[in-house]
């Protein structure tokens, strides 16, 4: 049998819990922690209709303080007074706070925040990675260690498992916000990225040569639209990334400076020099 005692619940006294104690808060009635094996576990005991209920509210540490128990207490207290079925409700709250439903939420919400390719990116990760390895548990349930794995897991694709982990990062702070996990609690903080090694490659002469030779050969047979020789040739000249070319407008263009001016590239506003070769084109 339990040992139980009474104080108001408190980070000292759940700290402080040895296996088989109990402690009933002395401020809320019902309002209680317990400690069997493992960590202490937060819970409301009522009596509804002459029949003692226990409701469990959460783990400690798992994302339950006893603040935040204590509100949860209040409001499952509440529940019950109205005549209401707490344990139905807690089973909705459940569900909607789904890693899995939290994500459609995410995409939802911040999805319009992003950049187009940048939201593309969010749900390819979600989808191929963070939905497989948590679609199924509560977003306020992942620890550290949880991340860590997940991180781990992914490390034969160091860039990869990096980006995974900034994805997972952005998603849990977003959660902080709406109040799915409590403040200060995102997961992924000090879980250590790997060091990528950056990758440089530049053609050769001989290569240059052979791409040059290739677009002219496609021009001059019709076999390739100007327009994406055009690109090719752009991104040769000016060193510029990919998107930043096929998404270009003539608003960009200052033919006087000699340069495009790009109001919104992937790493803000950006202005790129033109040589009179690349200016011609």
């Amino acid at each position: 049998m339990a040992h139980i005692r009474r104080a108001r619940i408190s980070k000292m006294v759940v700290d402080a819990l040895s296996p088989g104690e109990m402690v009933r808060d002395t401020e809320i009635l019902g309002f209680g922690v317990r400690r069997q094996r493992g960590a202490p576990v937060y819970f409301v005991r009522k009596r509804v209709d002459g029949a003692a209920r226990w409701i469990t509210i959460g783990t400690h540490g798992a994302g339950w303080t006893p603040d935040k128990a204590r509100k949860e207490a209040l409001s499952i207290l509440g529940t019950i007074a109205d005549g209401g079925d707490p344990s139905a409700a807690r089973k909705l709250d459940r569900d909607r706070s789904r890693v899995a439903d939290a994500t459609e939420l995410f995409l939802a919400h911040h999805g319009p925040k992003l950049k187009p390719r940048t939201r593309e990116e969010y749900a390819r990760i979600f989808k191929l990675h963070i939905l497989p390895a948590f679609g199924h548990r509560r977003i306020d349930e992942l620890t550290r260690a949880d991340i860590a794995k997940f991180h781990a897991e992914r490390g034969s694709t160091k860039a990869g498992a990096n980006f995974a982990l900034a994805c997972m990062s952005k998603f849990m702070s977003w959660a902080e916000e709406v109040g799915l996990r409590p403040e200060n609690s995102n997961p992924c903080r000090r879980v250590q990225k790997y060091r990528a090694n950056r990758r440089e490659r530049y053609l050769t002469g001989e290569e240059f040569s052979r791409l040059g030779a290739v677009l002219n050969r496609l021009e001059a047979d019709g076999s390739e639209g100007p327009f994406a020789i055009a690109a090719i040739r752009l991104l040769i000249l000016t060193g510029a990334r990919l998107n930043e070319i096929l998404t270009l407008r003539w608003s960009f263009v200052d033919f006087d400076r000699k340069q495009l001016f790009l109001p919104d590239s992937k790493t803000g506003q950006k202005t790129i020099r033109l040589n009179d070769a690349a200016l011609e084109l």
